[in-house]
């Protein structure tokens, strides 16, 4: 029951929400609540601020999160070596993905597990490459996907490293660009024509780019995603 209690203040700790903990865990609202306040009259003391429209972890549960995260994942190791012996026939197995990859492989890769490996659940969470380091490092994933390009010097002192594929970064223009009729383009080029910057996922490995062949884009806009 204890360990139903930390997945419970662990996913509301995520979400920052009680009601999309309660779907996402499949328990009503008011056991996820029964849960956390159970877990508080257990430590002596508050783990969320409560206000009409947001929810905040307290310091004391900030700190205790990261303990209560190795638990899980120790449990969840627990489980993946019982599988193993098993003939890994059950489990879950937790990936860390950034947004173009969870749109372009994910759904394959998934596709394959399933039909491999029907009884294993797939866990997605979503970030930046600093994301998916930092889930690495505390425990919250069991692998994730990173521009091993950028990070990889970063990784490959704490994690295993294997090579999937080999990608292009692409520059796309507009149709009434005077770019659009140039079979390639170079870096000079780009440097003199007004440059949107995306500032998530491939925002480091395009200033990496800059910094290689010492250009200075002309940044015009910013976009958080771009599709």
């Amino acid at each position: 029951m204890t360990l139903t209690k930390y997945e419970i203040f662990n996913k509301v700790a995520e979400l920052n929400s009680f009601t999309k903990a309660a779907e996402v865990l499949g328990f009503t609202q008011s056991a996820v609540s029964h849960a956390i306040s159970s877990l508080e009259k257990e430590f002596s003391f508050p783990l969320f601020i409560r206000n009409h429209s947001t929810l905040t972890l307290t310091k004391n549960a900030e700190e205790l999160l990261i303990t209560v995260r190795k638990i899980l994942y120790y449990n969840n190791m627990l489980k993946q070596e019982v599988a193993a012996i098993n003939g890994f026939q059950k489990g879950t197995v937790r990936v860390g993905v950034f947004s173009s990859i969870s749109k372009n492989w994910i759904p394959g890769i998934l596709k394959k597990m399933e039909e491999k490996f029907p009884n294993i659940e797939i866990e997605l969470l979503e970030g930046n490459y600093a994301e998916v380091e930092n889930w690495l490092q505390n425990g919250r994933l069991d692998c994730g996907f990173i521009n091993n390009d950028t990070y990889f010097e970063s990784f490959e002192k704490s994690f295993e490293i294997v090579q999937l594929k080999r990608d292009r970064l692409l520059c796309v223009v507009s149709n009434q660009s005077p770019l659009c009729k140039e079979n390639q383009v170079s870096m000079q080029q780009i440097e003199n024509v007004p440059f949107i910057m995306p500032t998530h996922q491939c925002y480091d490995d395009i200033q990496k780019i800059f910094r290689e062949n010492k250009v200075s884009p002309n940044i015009r806009f910013k976009n958080m995603n771009i599709q």
